[in-house]
Protein backbone atom coordinates (compact mmCIF):
# COMPACT_ATOMS: atom_id res chain seq x y z
CA UNK A 1 0.00 0.00 0.00
CA UNK A 2 1.38 3.38 -0.99
CA UNK A 3 -0.16 6.81 -0.32
CA UNK A 4 -3.58 5.32 0.39
CA UNK A 5 -3.40 3.39 -2.88
CA UNK A 6 -2.81 -0.28 -3.58
CA UNK A 7 -0.03 -1.01 -6.08
CA UNK A 8 -0.35 -4.03 -8.36
CA UNK A 9 2.83 -5.32 -9.98
CA UNK A 10 4.20 -8.70 -11.01
CA UNK A 11 7.50 -10.18 -12.02
CA UNK A 12 7.92 -11.37 -15.61
CA UNK A 13 11.25 -12.93 -16.58
CA UNK A 14 12.99 -11.14 -13.71
CA UNK A 15 11.53 -7.71 -14.50
CA UNK A 16 8.77 -5.94 -12.57
CA UNK A 17 5.69 -5.06 -14.59
CA UNK A 18 3.62 -2.22 -13.13
CA UNK A 19 -0.10 -2.97 -13.42
CA UNK A 20 -1.45 0.15 -11.73
CA UNK A 21 -2.41 1.94 -8.53
CA UNK A 22 -5.87 1.31 -7.12
CA UNK A 23 -7.95 2.79 -4.32
CA UNK A 24 -9.27 -0.63 -3.33
CA UNK A 25 -7.26 -3.73 -2.37
CA UNK A 26 -9.71 -6.01 -4.18
CA UNK A 27 -9.45 -4.03 -7.44
CA UNK A 28 -5.65 -4.25 -7.26
CA UNK A 29 -5.83 -8.02 -6.77
CA UNK A 30 -8.25 -8.45 -9.69
CA UNK A 31 -6.05 -6.27 -11.91
CA UNK A 32 -3.06 -8.42 -10.92
CA UNK A 33 -5.03 -11.55 -11.87
CA UNK A 34 -6.00 -10.02 -15.21
CA UNK A 35 -2.40 -9.12 -16.07
CA UNK A 36 -1.03 -12.45 -14.80
CA UNK A 37 -3.45 -14.34 -17.04
CA UNK A 38 -2.44 -12.16 -19.99
CA UNK A 39 1.31 -12.55 -19.43
CA UNK A 40 1.70 -15.98 -17.81
CA UNK A 41 -1.29 -17.87 -19.16
CA UNK A 42 -4.06 -19.90 -17.53
CA UNK A 43 -1.74 -22.01 -15.33
CA UNK A 44 -0.71 -19.10 -13.10
CA UNK A 45 -1.85 -18.87 -9.49
CA UNK A 46 -4.56 -16.28 -9.00
CA UNK A 47 -5.92 -14.29 -6.08
CA UNK A 48 -9.47 -15.07 -7.19
CA UNK A 49 -9.39 -18.35 -9.16
CA UNK A 50 -13.19 -18.57 -9.08
CA UNK A 51 -13.31 -15.38 -11.19
CA UNK A 52 -10.83 -16.64 -13.80
CA UNK A 53 -13.49 -16.88 -16.50
CA UNK A 54 -14.81 -13.39 -15.84
CA UNK A 55 -11.60 -11.50 -14.94
CA UNK A 56 -10.56 -10.62 -18.47
CA UNK A 57 -13.68 -8.65 -19.49
CA UNK A 58 -13.60 -6.54 -16.30
CA UNK A 59 -12.47 -2.96 -16.86
CA UNK A 60 -10.88 -1.49 -13.75
CA UNK A 61 -10.27 2.14 -12.92
CA UNK A 62 -6.61 2.68 -12.12
CA UNK A 63 -5.76 5.87 -10.27
CA UNK A 64 -2.45 7.38 -11.18
CA UNK A 65 -0.70 8.92 -8.18
CA UNK A 66 2.51 10.27 -9.69
CA UNK A 67 3.61 10.96 -13.23
CA UNK A 68 6.28 8.58 -14.49
CA UNK A 69 9.39 10.25 -15.80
Amino acid sequence: KNSRAWRAKLSVKGKLVHVGLFEDEREAAIAWDKKALEVRGHKTRLNFPHLAGSVLPIELKSRRIRKRL
